[in-house]
């Protein structure tokens, strides 16, 4: 059985925990979800709230819970917000709420890495802010498996410090609004849907990235997809020119020598407005925009004079045998860089068969920029 897992964001007010967990699992059989582990991201002083309501002993309202409704008492695991000189006792700036993204992306990033877990995200605690990130990091990483929900509380024991859950048996609370039957106390847990961008995300950006790094990437997947290839200076010494391939959003990755002179070739072909490339091309194309390009990332005196012999001998052209193979190394590393949706986006797509397969870069020619360093040679 996997581990299941509730994941929430508190602030000063912990009993979202409680009021979670009863709901969880106390509902009917077929939603009934009952935690191994509870996560908590908080601040420090929410976190001195979780420590004196659920782990202390003298008044752990988690140990209440569960001995008053036979639930197994799950683990604890608290979650302080880093800011750049530790951890946050709130989120008072902008760079406090950038913080608490990056943080609360983080434990998500680290609850999701396996799939022996099933995960309940609560957005219900916290500040607002607090809510929104979990809710999108929740977008952003989860699976199938995970689920998410904002529990209700109905007054006057919405915001009440003294009530946790229904107990048993019921008691007379005292209130700021006067005594309350807790016979009466109703928490409603309300189903939250959220789209989930997992496998749309690049590969590196599901194990690192900043949360703003993430959200910046999949808007411009989904919503303004470009690329910018990139040919630096020769450094001195050297006898190649370093590249560098970026998508929009800012993720930034290498190709090998061959397969980066054959996306500028698909790029340029774009951006020509005659985008589709078959082995059989003019061989002026094949030399500058292929050829020449190879010589500079992948340097003199290498893998490229064999290349240019190769093409040589058959009058400038790919075989279709060669033009398939490069194809294919081209789209296996933007796979190994970008994950096979992002590849969809940004690498080559073909069409017909044999002799006749072609290729092209599907993007728009004003999506693409080639960048060449003056002083490569």
């Amino acid at each position: 059985m996997p581990r299941r897992i509730l994941l929430c964001a508190t602030g000063l007010s912990p009993q979202v925990v409680t009021e979670t967990l009863f709901s969880l699992a106390t509902s009917g059989a077929g939603e009934r979800f009952v935690p191994d582990e509870v996560h908590v991201v908080t601040t420090t002083r929410g976190a001195e709230a979780v420590r004196l309501m659920f782990i202390d002993e003298r008044a752990n309202q988690l140990a209440r819970l569960c001995e008053q409704h036979a639930l197994p008492m799950p683990k604890v695991r608290l979650h302080l917000i880093q800011g750049p000189e530790g951890p946050l006792d709130d989120l008072r700036t902008a760079a406090h709420n950038d913080a608490a993204a990056d943080s609360i992306l983080q434990v998500v990033r680290e609850l999701t890495a396996k799939d022996d877990a099933a995960i309940h995200f609560s957005i219900a605690g916290g500040r607002k802010t607090m809510g929104y990130y979990l809710g999108t990091c929740a977008s952003l990483l989860g699976r199938p498996q995970d689920r998410m929900s904002h529990v209700l509380v109905n007054e006057p024991f919405e915001s009440a410090p003294e009530f946790f859950f229904p107990p048993r048996p019921p008691q007379i609370l005292q209130l700021r609004g006067g005594p309350a039957d807790t016979a009466r106390a109703r928490i409603d847990l309300a189903p939250v849907s959220f789209i989930r961008l997992r496998s749309l995300l690049p590969a590196p950006l599901i194990s690192k990235g900043s949360f703003t790094e993430l959200v910046a990437v999949v808007d411009g997947m989904l919503v303004s997809p470009s690329v910018v290839l990139r040919i630096a200076p020769r450094p001195p010494g050297r006898n190649m020119c370093p590249v560098e391939v970026e998508i929009a959003g800012g993720l930034k990755f290498d190709l090998a020598a061959k397969s980066f002179a054959l996306y500028w070739l698909l790029a340029q072909q774009a951006m020509r407005g005659e985008p589709w490339i078959r082995p059989a091309m003019d061989a002026q194309i094949i030399r500058r925009d292929f050829l020449e390009i190879y010589r500079l990332v992948a340097g003199v005196g290498t893998k490229y004079d064999a290349e240019a012999a190769y093409l040589g001998a058959n009058e400038g052209q790919f075989t279709p045998k060669a033009y398939q193979d490069a194809i294919n190394r081209l789209s296996n590393e933007l796979k190994k860089k970008l994950g096979g949706p992002a590849t969809r986006i940004y690498g080559p797509q073909g069409r017909g068969r044999s002799k006749a397969l072609e290729h092209a870069l599907m993007l728009p020619a004003e999506a693409i920029r080639l960048e060449r360093a003056t002083t490569a040679r």
